[in-house]
């Protein structure tokens, strides 16, 4: 169950792990000497077979296929994700793939298709850690990004061990719910 980005300017291939930080600091899973990329820009993390790709509040955003990420969102083989002016494809060795598909870049057409609304009673939780900006303000870049990541993993383990579904981490806060 693999994936990878690969890079449309560079001969460059990145492994996805079960959770990555994107961004500029040296403690970023996939680290991005790009002016356009934050510290802390994005995050890819894996949900079953999915992976989901987070902004983090960026100052210059996270698209995929040319649409800005404004909540988590579901990678698919053969989306265009870029941070900055890096841009990449994504690959799924797992998903099923169209048997024209031949190379690097599939072509894909976007259909509109009206879903039916409905109502259902869930359970929310939204969680932050306490005192975060006093904290962070005391520690490097390096540290803060650590200090996220446990608690990101602490958050997923938490969790999903009580049936949640984890639907975006923001910062310093993870929003999930029960239907």
């Amino acid at each position: 169950m693999g994936a990878t980005l690969k890079s449309l300017e560079k001969e460059l291939e990145i492994t996805l792990e079960d959770f990555n930080l994107v961004g500029r600091s040296p403690d970023a899973s996939i680290r991005l000497v790009d002016g356009g990329v934050s510290r802390q820009h994005a995050t890819i993390r894996r949900d079953g077979q999915l992976f989901w790709v987070s902004d983090l509040g960026s100052a210059n955003g996270s698209f995929v296929n040319d649409v800005a990420v404004t909540t988590a969102r579901a990678l698919r083989h053969g989306d265009r994700v870029q941070f900055g002016t890096s841009t990449f494809i994504f690959d799924s060795q797992d998903e099923e793939r169209p048997p024209s598909e031949s190379g690097n870049v599939s072509t894909q057409s976007l259909h509109t298709i009206a879903l039916p609304v409905k109502t259902v009673r869930a359970t929310l939780l939204v969680g932050d850690l306490r005192n975060f900006t006093t904290i962070s303000s005391q520690l490097s870049a390096e540290e803060v990004a650590a200090m996220l990541r446990e608690w990101y993993a602490q958050c997923e383990k938490v969790l999903k061990t009580r049936d949640a579904i984890i639907d975006k981490f923001i910062g310093d806060g993870v929003f999930a719910y029960w239907p």
